[in-house]
């Protein structure tokens, strides 16, 4: 178990090899697998629980195997660490209990002396473990025209993927943000996914590279896409989808639709989620217009 976890294939289990001899159910579990390790942190997640399974199943005489490998955990928010990422749930003393609020939060640090985030005292006592998080992504189907159940995860890893596949290539582009909105005025729709790139510095790339890359993008972004959600690809090959359209959009966009669109006088910078899902047609366009030029490729 703890060599699949590593390698998130299911193959290395003897269980699985000799009582499913589907190779194409295999190959779902596989799948399954990778998603969930991505889900909680991605290679260093596969790490860490692959070595505590490896350690817990060398204890043979400790009680409860099951519980030990994968203990369920809830932590109060002053408990957390950061480089770890976590779902939050919600008691109150109105009724509330676990309440999943689908929200995955990464926890970046905590606050210091050096952070004008928070106010502090002037006075030298020790500062309580205050974390601060990111919003990673929220938990449930992002897009779905025929039951496809697109997650935001699924959509996170075509991406990342493709940008895996463009960095082979020698070409040093990170993800800043994206956006998603299902194309429902053509047939078949379509999804649109709306992409803004960075140098692996952080740096802006410049246009001429940008357009390079956007006539790969569909293609690449596509066949990810296919292969981290099953039923997208089983959608798109009996032709219910059209191909997907990833539109590259200019550095700074998303700043600006956060800035200009999002941001009013009752709502802090901090508390505005990824904006994963447009609704707004207005937004929309807004996308549409920040696109990329492609007329002088």
């Amino acid at each position: 178990m703890s060599l699949c976890i590593a390698s998130t294939n299911f193959d290395h289990s003897s269980l699985v090899r000799d009582n499913i001899r589907d190779s194409k159910f295999r190959a779902k579990l596989n799948r399954a697998l990778s998603e969930v390790t991505i889900e909680y942190g991605g290679l260093k997640y596969q790490l860490e629980r692959a070595e505590h399974i490896r350690k817990e199943g060398q204890k043979k005489d400790v009680p409860g195997i099951l519980h030990r490998l994968w203990p369920i955990l809830t932590l109060l928010i002053s408990e957390i660490e950061p480089g770890n990422r976590y779902e939050l749930v919600c008691t109150t003393e109105t009724g509330l209990v676990r309440y999943r609020l689908g929200d995955v939060i990464n926890c970046t640090r905590f606050v210091s002396r050096a952070d004008d985030l928070v106010p502090l005292p002037f006075e030298p006592v020790d500062i309580p473990r205050i974390p601060l998080i990111s919003i990673a992504y929220r938990v449930g189907s992002l897009l779905d025209i025929f039951g496809e159940k697109t997650s935001e995860q699924h959509v996170m890893n075509a991406l990342k993927q493709t940008i895996g596949e463009w960095k082979e290539q020698r070409i040093s582009v990170d993800m800043c943000d994206f956006t998603t909105y299902p194309k429902l005025d053509m047939f078949p729709p379509q999804y649109v996914i709306f992409l803004e790139l960075i140098d692996e510095q952080g740096c802006k790339i410049d246009d001429q590279q940008l357009r390079v890359l956007q006539k790969m993008a569909d293609y690449e972004v596509e066949r990810q896409l296919c292969k981290a959600n099953e039923r997208y690809d089983y959608n798109r090959n009996v032709k219910k989808l059209s191909p997907l359209t990833c539109i590259l959009v200019r550095s700074g966009t998303f700043s600006t639709f956060l800035q200009k669109e999002l941001l009013t006088g009752r709502v802090n910078l901090i508390q505005i989620k990824p904006y994963r899902l447009l609704k707004n047609e207005h937004h929309v366009q807004f996308f549409y217009d920040n696109k990329i030029d492609t007329s002088s490729c």
